[in-house]
């Protein structure tokens, strides 16, 4: 019974929608990387953003893969690590602990996560990046 109220409500915010307009407004994508830039270290999940913007989770998660064209939980990902990257090039901090600021409690789960996301492995980034010592 939730799950048909729940598909209502999304067909009822689609009529009230004109095409182009089922996404979410510069300042509302503004205001997701805040919030997820503020809490880089803790654990950020698609249903705490929902939440923050006040959308239903099902409906949140529509609207965030067409404006993102991923799901928030691998946008979520890729935004720590590219995080990740800019630190391990800016600073002179050791990975794990860079790792641990952006919320990933495992070196081993971060350097896979890096990997997925920018081709290679964070060691092998910041040696191929990084110009000056």
């Amino acid at each position: 019974m939730l799950l048909f109220f729940i598909q209502m409500e999304i067909l009822q915010r689609r009529d009230d929608v004109s095409p182009g307009k089922y996404q979410f407004t510069e300042q509302q994508q503004a205001q997701l990387y805040q919030y997820l830039h503020r809490r880089a270290s803790q654990s950020v999940k698609p249903a705490d953003l929902s939440s923050f913007l006040g959308y239903t989770h099902h409906y949140f998660a529509e609207l965030f893969r067409y404006t993102f064209g991923v799901s928030a939980r691998e946008w979520i990902l890729r935004e720590k690590v590219r995080g990740a990257a800019s630190q391990l090039l800016s600073t002179d901090h050791n990975i794990a602990s860079i790792a641990h600021a952006f919320g990933f409690s495992d070196g081993y789960y971060f350097s896979r996560q890096f990997k997925k996301v920018m081709g290679e492995s964070p060691k092998a980034y910041r040696e191929r990046h990084l110009v000056y010592r």
